[in-house]
């Protein structure tokens, strides 16, 4: 996904009072896939 996909879908997700919940569950997906590849963390995953 480029960078003006992820502004504009942003955007959307901003007006639509939804981006912190988006964060939260990107964080969340983050979290646990560290938890699954340890490794990942060292390549700044």
């Amino acid at each position: 996904m480029s960078a003006g996909e992820l502004l504009r879908q942003a955007n959307q997700l901003k007006r639509s009072g939804k981006l912190d919940e988006a964060i939260a569950q990107r964080l969340d997906m983050r979290i646990a896939c560290l938890g699954l590849f340890p490794e990942a963390a060292k390549d700044g995953f």
